[in-house]
């Protein structure tokens, strides 16, 4: 099968379809025909790039006939000939957008060469063109099942990890609910230990859960942003007093706070507590004595709220400063032996402010302590 471009041409004289034919085939596959009708039959059965129509035909003129079947062969390139000077053809001709040129009959071999060049190329671009368009679409509506299908994972992900949560929830608040009353009732303090043991072990399951819930909803998109108006020295205090019992009754490592009382935000609260807490808990865990000190200022600039957690601990070396953001990421693998925990909770900060728009770094040398630093905005609006 030819690989050449297909070429058409209609005239009436058979000369002429003759001396064209001898011209042009050795670069084009050439089809003749003597009348519109039979140029109609090649159209339908052949992939004709061009066809070349002579102006004064029996019947049918060729302007008429290129009219009239245009919208059927969209993609060929018709070009009329004529060898009679008809200004109201030449006109009429150049104003219909389906015709790429209008030769004059005798035409030059060289003029017809480049002529024919041209309007092959604009066939082929005119396919490609179409081709590309119709991959677009086909690409489109890829992308369109794709993000549909996308959606309903995640929504079917969302219903998941509510029921997972509250699942997992109803049981331990129980198992929470009756050792508290069993402990009130016991009379050894070596049960009352054991049960306390229970307790304690239960509320850091339900944290485990949540936050393992927590990186799920970051994962898969599915965290909302809702705004207040709420003072960082507040969140602090709420932040120690719910952990009193557990970190500052600790004399050998001591707390402070700096934060202006006055100072408010407009941003989500619920986020910032999340990431500020967890900070704030990784400082505890990893200082066995020296200081914890929290502080909230404004930037220089008044637009953000600067957040800094600082501790004398165990330090982080800085080749694992970034690893630590990871999900399920510790400094060192035996880190979740000796001092527990699961690895979420760097990464749920991070992620948790970078949604908020802001950013987290950390400075620490090992044996040096360890100081996290994050910014947030000072105002957000409302579907940030």
């Amino acid at each position: 099968m030819s690989d050449r471009p297909k070429l058409l041409y209609i005239d009436d004289e058979p000369e002429n379809l003759v001396g064209f034919k001898v011209s042009f085939s050795k670069d084009y596959e050439v089809f003749t025909a003597e009348s519109a009708s039979q140029g109609m039959k090649i159209l339908e059965t052949e992939e004709i790039a061009l066809a070349l129509v002579d102006f004064k035909m029996p019947k049918e003129d060729g302007i008429s006939f290129i009219e009239r079947i245009k919208d059927q062969f969209e993609d060929v390139v018709f070009i009329v000939i004529s060898g009679y000077a008809d200004l109201d053809a030449v006109i009429k001709a150049i104003n219909m957008n389906c015709l790429k040129n209008f030769i004059q009959k005798p035409w030059n071999y060289n003029e017809m060469r480049i002529v024919l060049k041209n309007a092959v190329e604009s066939y082929q671009i005119r396919k490609e063109n179409k081709r590309l368009l119709e991959l677009l679409m086909e690409n489109n509506k890829k992308l369109q099942e794709s993000m549909e299908r996308e959606m309903k994972l995640n929504e079917l992900k969302s219903v998941f990890l509510r029921n997972f949560s509250h699942e997992i929830r109803t049981p331990l608040n129980a198992i929470v609910g009756f050792a508290s009353i069993a402990r009130d009732e016991a009379n050894q303090d070596h049960v009352k230990t054991l049960i306390d043991h229970c307790i304690q072990n239960s509320y850091d399951l339900l944290k485990m859960l949540e936050s393992i819930i927590m990186a799920s909803a970051i994962t898969t998109e599915q965290v909302q942003i809702t705004t207040e108006e709420f003072s960082p020295a507040g969140i602090i205090n709420d932040i120690l007093e719910a952990r009193s019992a557990k970190y500052l009754n600790n004399s050998s490592v001591k707390f402070s706070a700096s934060v202006n009382e006055k100072l408010t935000i407009v941003n989500d609260k619920d986020k910032i507590v999340t990431a500020l807490e967890l900070i704030i808990d990784n400082a505890f865990k990893f200082t066995h004595k020296g200081y914890v000190k929290v502080s909230a200022e404004e930037s220089s600039t008044g637009e953000e709220i600067v957040f800094k957690v600082e501790d004398s601990g165990i330090g982080i070396s800085h080749e694992m400063q970034e690893i630590i953001f990871k999900p399920f990421r510790q400094c060192d693998e035996s880190f979740g032996r000796q001092y527990g925990g699961n690895g979420l909770g760097l990464f749920i900060s991070r992620s948790l402010i970078e949604l908020l728009g802001g950013k987290i770094t950390c400075e620490s040398e090992p044996g040096k302590g360890t100081t996290f630093i994050f910014s947030v905005k000072k105002f957000i609006a409302p579907g940030f």
